[in-house]
């Protein structure tokens, strides 16, 4: 079992490496870090003349050496430096830099090593750290630098536009694009750094990325660390690019055991459930003029029924409400319960259509069926019609919503209320009939 486990760590490892090779992978220092104003080099110089033991001064007179590649100057004041000050971790992140310049892999090792322990919180300490490991294919000692590096920064609104989220992100999620990267993120799932729901973010922007967000995701639920914010993201990704049946078992797989028994065909067809506006359930987005809320004096069946209020004259009513489904190829009757004191002359209607993203950002539809159009004065009735899903990747999703029914200005303008109630989308059996 070691074994096998040796041989398979190795593999990734392995792959890792090839992976860092063939894109060039390389932390480098942000240039902002390297040109930051420091006190010119005479005025150290002068220090150490006065004061022999000046960790400070000799700590700068080795970087400034160590900028122009002067690499004795360096070594023999970071030393120094590291003489009066053991702590100097920017001193000993110096000799690591001037030890891989002389070919000394080991002494370039112990300082590096050295480094991460007696200076962490020095930022260029870090940089220089992290980068000495991925020049020397050690992954999982640099991104032990990055986090330290990334940990530090300020969390908030600003963070992801820091030095060290824009050099780090990217490459970070480059790494994450190879299959074989899960254990190296392993340990950061199982402890999520500060940082971490801003790198998820972060991948799912990034486009063509959604196989790396869903390995990131998956990784991150089995560690018990999938959050609601990220559950959205990773929900976002998938529904962006038109993965409308992954996205839905994952929301699905996310519900309570109480909100699964109204996943139905429709969700919460009957509206008792606690939660909308999110992913597949009823989306009741707000306009002027109109309420949309829950009655529960009036409703058909159950505890409530969903209320659309006119307060005054509205000139045409779109999409405003609406549910995103996942039905597969068939042929299904959609059913509902509604009611009305609706001055219009052609009122409201639903219309089911098969439902795609596109690349402009724009949705595009294909309406497969309309119901009856809806106004006047009534009491609770029975509204159907029927519908074909055909097998066709262009429908893998659908959207049904609530429009104006008429074809002018003239028709669509409404004042007064419509309640609905008991959604219910049945399959249809082969030998019923299509009008049923």
């Amino acid at each position: 079992m070691i074994k096998s486990l040796l041989i398979k760590t190795t593999a990734v490892v392995i792959g890792l490496l090839l992976l860092i090779r063939l894109l060039n992978i390389s932390t480098g220092i942000p240039v902002s870090l390297l040109t930051k104003p420091y006190p010119e080099l005479e005025t150290f110089l002068q220090t150490v003349k006065v004061n022999p033991q000046h960790a400070y001064a000799h700590e700068q007179i080795a970087w400034h050496a160590y900028k122009s590649n002067d690499n004795e100057t360096a070594k023999k004041h970071a030393i120094t430096a590291l003489a009066n000050n053991p702590s100097d971790g920017l001193a000993m992140a110096i000799l690591i830099t001037v030890y891989d310049r002389e070919n000394n892999p080991e002494r370039a090792r112990e300082a590096a090593q050295l480094a991460a322990h007696l200076w962490p919180a020095h930022d260029i300490s870090m940089w220089i750290v992290a980068d000495f490991w991925m020049k020397n294919n050690n992954v999982n000692k640099a991104m032990s630098a990055w986090n330290i590096i990334l940990t530090q920064q300020p969390q908030g609104e600003k963070f992801t536009s820091s030095a060290a989220a824009r050099h780090l992100f990217p490459l970070l999620n480059t790494i994450a694009q190879h299959e074989n990267s899960t254990q190296l993120f392993q340990p950061y799932h199982a402890q999520p750094p500060a940082w971490w729901d801003a790198f998820f973010q972060f991948m799912v922007e990034q486009p063509n990325n959604l196989e790396a967000v869903e390995r990131f995701y998956q990784q991150a639920r089995l560690n018990g660390h999938a959050t609601t914010a990220n559950k959205k993201r990773y929900l976002s990704s998938l529904i962006q690019e038109n993965q409308w049946t992954k996205a839905y078992k994952v929301w699905k797989d996310s519900l309570s055991t109480e909100d699964a028994t109204l996943a139905a065909l429709i969700y919460d067809g009957s509206f008792e459930g606690k939660y909308i506006n999110d992913d597949f359930n009823w989306i009741l987005a707000n306009m002027d003029r109109v309420q949309v809320y829950f009655d529960t004096y009036s409703r058909a069946d159950g505890n409530r029924s969903l209320r659309v209020a006119f307060n005054t004259w509205v000139d045409v009513y779109w999409s405003y409400i609406r549910q995103y489904l996942v039905l597969p190829p068939g042929n299904y009757t959609l059913s509902f319960q509604t009611r009305a004191n609706l001055d219009s002359l052609k009122g409201l209607k639903w219309r089911l259509g098969c439902y795609q993203n596109r690349e402009d950002g724009k949705e595009h539809i294909t309406t497969l069926a309309d119901s009856s159009a809806i106004s006047g004065d009534f009491d609770w009735k029975e509204e159907r019609f029927s519908f074909t899903v055909p097998d066709s990747p262009d429908c893998e999703a659908q959207k049904l919503f609530l429009i104006s029914a008429g074809d002018t200005l003239i028709e669509n303008r409404l004042r007064g209320n419509i309640w609905f109630d008991n959604f219910k989308i049945i399959p249809m059996k082969p030998d019923q009939e299509t009008d049923q």
